[in-house]
């Protein structure tokens, strides 16, 4: 009898693993959608036509979990998932951020998703004396079958000032960013049910990379590393995962990444075919479980 139940619970293990639900998930920077144009909007039907030609690229990856960046509005992420006809997807969270005169900027962080919601947020980068980091992240705790899996869409400090002092200033204000987030997921409670935090999901336009000499004493993508993350990049030639493709003066870069945590594997990950009158980055896709 004891026999039969160490073989019945054995059983139960490696079934829940054999039935471990697959989740595809989906990153881009979207170039100041749906506009394209920085810090302006254009006629209600030429955006409506960049809408739907975004929604044809990303419709055959079957986002489970989207994490978008330069985005405009939740109108525009709404035009987005019914132009996708995606059944299930919905907006979960949209970060809310503003310029210095506290007027919404046209560079928000969203998470859409198919998955029930149980607590969102938008946070900005806090200011650490005179360094200000841009933008900040958006959240959303998802209830993916019964676990727990907590998203973060995140867009960091470009290099568009590349002085030597202002490189080394976009490098702090990556890094400082990142302690943030890190602290925030560290410090995440136990919800009320007693259920902790098991599984997580960092996805965006980083700004940085580990190829670069230029990057070489940067620690943003390294801390998440350290704190156990795994990228979704790991062993693929910089060939196969170039993200941002160059030019005359930038070299081809991986800016953009899925990171995660807590998950028994990876599947796949795959980029779609670049589409520059779609957005200067290229959509990630990659597979977990």
């Amino acid at each position: 009898m004891k026999f039969s139940r160490i073989l019945f619970s054995f059983l139960l293990f490696f079934a829940a693993f054999a039935n471990a639900a697959e989740i595809t998930l989906v990153n881009w920077n979207m170039e100041w959608f749906p506009s394209g144009v920085a810090f302006r909007r254009l006629a209600p039907d030429v955006e409506q036509i960049r809408i739907e030609a975004a929604a044809a690229l990303v419709k055959p990856y079957a986002p489970d979990i989207f994490f978008g960046q330069e985005i405009r509005d939740a109108e525009s992420t709404e035009k987005l998932i019914a132009a996708m006809g995606v059944e299930g997807l919905k907006l979960d969270v949209i970060t809310d951020f503003t310029n210095d005169r506290d007027e919404p900027i046209f560079q928000q962080c969203v998470i859409v998703s198919r998955y029930p919601v149980l607590e969102t947020r938008s946070e900005k980068w806090h200011t650490f004396g005179v360094v200000d980091p841009p933008r900040g992240f958006a959240y959303a705790l998802l209830d993916v079958e019964g676990e727990l899996v907590a998203c973060f869409s995140l867009h960091l400090k470009s290099n568009f000032q590349r002085s030597p002092r202002d490189h080394q200033l976009n490098i702090l204000k990556r890094e400082l960013g990142m302690d943030q987030l890190l602290r925030f997921i560290a410090e995440m409670p136990p919800r009320e049910d007693g259920r902790v935090v098991s599984k997580f999901i960092i996805a965006g336009d980083f700004n940085t990379s580990l190829d670069e000499a230029a990057y070489l004493s940067e620690n943003t993508i390294r801390g998440l590393l350290d704190a156990g993350f795994s990228n979704c990049f790991e062993g693929v030639p910089l060939a196969d995962r170039i993200t941002l493709p160059g030019g005359d003066r930038y070299p081809d870069v991986t800016f953009d990444y899925i990171f995660w945590k807590g998950f028994a594997k990876q599947n796949d990950v795959r980029l779609a075919p670049h589409k520059p009158e779609l957005s200067d980055h290229a959509l990630t896709r990659v597979t977990v479980e």
